[in-house]
């Protein structure tokens, strides 16, 4: 039995221009995004501002900042987050925070809880905004008591800063 392929057309499915389009700004959006996060940028509008407020008391060398002043929001309450020491149960809100910081020496990771104990988180280190943040010993403290102070005599290459209980 012969068959005859001329009576069968090669058929190709075309490809709108706005298909093809739509794919390649999903995956520009998709590769920024992998990126951003890669490279540690802020997640937050409010990160982002409080990681310039400090970078701004560290250049000017302030003696004392007021977290207050340098994290917006309703928060209550500021605590240490880094991946070394994994995950943060507070019974105070019933719930888990996952750290901030990733596993890095260098870095350091703060979460700001507000009452319904939502969050924003800011992270950082002494190479990326010229601050790094000594949080001894690594608890939480009150929005009221979160005043962080220059550390006089750092083996840190930037600006140190610690936190003044009281």
């Amino acid at each position: 039995m012969n068959f005859n392929v001329s009576h069968f057309k090669e058929t190709t499915v075309p490809i709108s221009r706005a298909l093809r389009t739509s794919v390649i700004a999903i995956a520009a959006v998709l590769s920024v995004t992998g990126a951003w996060g890669f490279f540690g940028y802020p997640t937050s509008f409010d990160e982002a501002m409080f990681l310039r407020r400090l970078s701004s008391a560290a250049s000017a060398r302030s003696s004392e900042v007021k977290l207050a002043e340098l994290m917006p929001g309703d928060w209550e309450l500021v605590c240490w987050s880094h991946s070394y020491d994994g995950p943060l149960y507070l019974s105070r809100y019933n719930r888990t925070y996952e750290p901030a910081a990733p596993a890095d020496d260098g870095m350091w990771g703060l979460i700001f809880i507000a009452k319904d104990g939502s969050y924003h988180s800011a992270v950082g280190s002494c190479g990326r905004i010229g601050a790094y943040l000594n949080f001894e010993p690594k608890v939480c403290i009150e929005r009221s008591l979160s005043v962080l102070s220059i550390v006089k005599s750092s083996s840190e290459p930037c600006t140190t800063f610690t936190f003044r209980h009281g």
